[in-house]
């Protein structure tokens, strides 16, 4: 796993992206308060990465780490990724108005949670969201130098106006 670390910062304060799925959003939003901003974006969608990439839109919500989604949201905005956005959107306004970050209340919305239940509507509409999100992601996924350049350029920025150090893998 990527270890995101701003220097001058402690060890255990540098797994942010792996914290996400058992910290509550008050607790990431309040870890994550010193770093810049383009780093607290790296952070929300690095997350996205690890939870989304593996398990799916659909299953992303039904997890509990989707009690970050709405940071996530804003941090695919923030990163220009339209697309993406767009469609985590639209999969965001299936909950309501009002997104249950609340796990319990969340999961609720779905009936596909074993293989012996068969799927309601919201499931279905959940499943082809996740399938167009798919499809916009692969143009990454087929060209990781592009997802790679688009992280380097957000790191840029951010240090450009911070003027930090920061050490990321190669």
């Amino acid at each position: 796993r990527t270890r995101i670390r701003v220097a001058g910062e402690r060890s255990d304060d540098a797994l942010h992206p792996q914290r996400a799925p058992l910290d509550t959003p008050e607790n990431i939003h309040a870890s994550l308060a010193d770093l810049d901003a383009d780093t607290r974006t790296l952070v929300f969608l690095h997350v996205l990465r690890d939870n989304l990439g593996r398990d799916g839109l659909h299953t992303f919500f039904f997890m509990g780490v989707a009690r970050h989604a709405p940071a996530i949201g804003d941090a695919l905005e923030t990163a220009g990724l339209k697309r993406e956005h767009d469609l985590f959107t639209l999969a965001l306004a299936m909950f309501g108005p009002d997104y249950p970050v609340d796990e319990d209340r969340r999961v609720a919305f779905f009936s596909y949670s074993s293989l012996d239940t068969p799927m309601n509507d919201f499931d279905e509409r959940m499943l082809e969201i996740a399938q167009s999100f798919q499809e916009a992601a692969k143009s990454y996924h087929d060209n990781p130098t592009a997802l790679h350049l688009r992280a380097m350029n957000m790191l840029y920025e951010g240090l450009k106006e911070k003027g930090a150090l920061m050490l990321i893998p190669s």
